[in-house]
């Protein structure tokens, strides 16, 4: 986990809002990178799921 979370939001309840909220301020946050294609997303950590994902 990021240490921002650990220190500004762990020990909170959120709801979904402040957790976009949270997000939007800080990026950091979300895992990454993000591939898009076909109004499809998946998270291209991997590059062998990336490679097959845009086939």
């Amino acid at each position: 986990k990021e240490k921002i979370w650990i220190e500004n939001f762990k020990a909170k309840t959120l709801s979904d809002d402040e957790i976009i909220q949270a997000m939007v301020e800080n990026p950091i946050l979300i895992e990454r990178p993000i591939v898009v294609k076909d109004g499809k997303a998946i998270i291209g950590r991997d590059i062998d799921l990336v490679a097959a994902f845009l086939d």
